[in-house]
């Protein structure tokens, strides 16, 4: 009788040995600050701060990412509720990425927005650095528009899907592009894209 008590307790228990531990651990709803590297967690908002380096891998923001200046931001498969706000960083690279608000690079460096689904809209405005905006999905379910504004270092805007318009104004040099499939207007340096 004992031993079929005790087998039976090991089979009960090995079951719940099986559920994965970290899955718990993986959830922190909070406010990050990131100066390195975050995996596959759940935060509420981020913030990169002024100089620093993040490195972002499969992370799920609850709310936004602000970027500031002289920060780097590298996001590979992460997943954004809110917006990407970049104001004078270094470089700011997305990729591969599902963010539900706007992606916004200004007065900064290089900035790489490149295979992403974008409810909101993708405004780079006077990055100094190369810019490439190619192979992404803006706008979903709303009118969203690309804006590339002033850069300075170099414009690729190619294969987009774009449900607003794709505007490109006083770049230089101009941009180049093509194979974009825009609902609304190509309009100023982007008219033939």
């Amino acid at each position: 009788m004992r031993t079929k008590l005790i087998a039976t307790l090991a089979a009960a228990t090995a079951g719940l040995v099986a559920l994965p531990s970290a899955s718990v651990a993986q959830t922190v709803p909070q406010n990050v600050v990131c100066n390195g590297t975050l995996g596959a967690i759940t935060v509420d908002n981020l913030e990169v701060l002024e100089g620093a380096r993040c490195t972002l891998t499969g992370t799920t923001v609850l709310g936004s990412i602000a970027v500031k200046p002289l920060a780097r931001l590298t996001a590979d498969r992460i997943i954004v509720r809110g917006n990407v706000e970049a104001d004078g960083a270094t470089s700011v690279i997305v990729r591969t990425s599902n963010v539900t608000g706007d992606v916004m690079a200004v007065q900064g460096g290089v900035a790489r927005i490149v295979g992403n689904t974008v409810a909101g809209e993708v405004i780079v405005d006077g990055q100094s650095g190369v810019v490439v905006v190619n192979n992404n999905r803006v706008g979903t379910g709303v009118a969203g528009n690309i804006g590339l504004f002033a850069n300075t270092g170099g414009v690729q805007v190619f294969a987009n899907r774009v449900g607003g318009n794709l505007q490109c104004k006083d770049n230089l040099p101009a941009p180049t592009g093509g194979r974009n499939v825009v609902n609304g207007n190509k309009e100023d340096q982007c008219m033939t894209f």
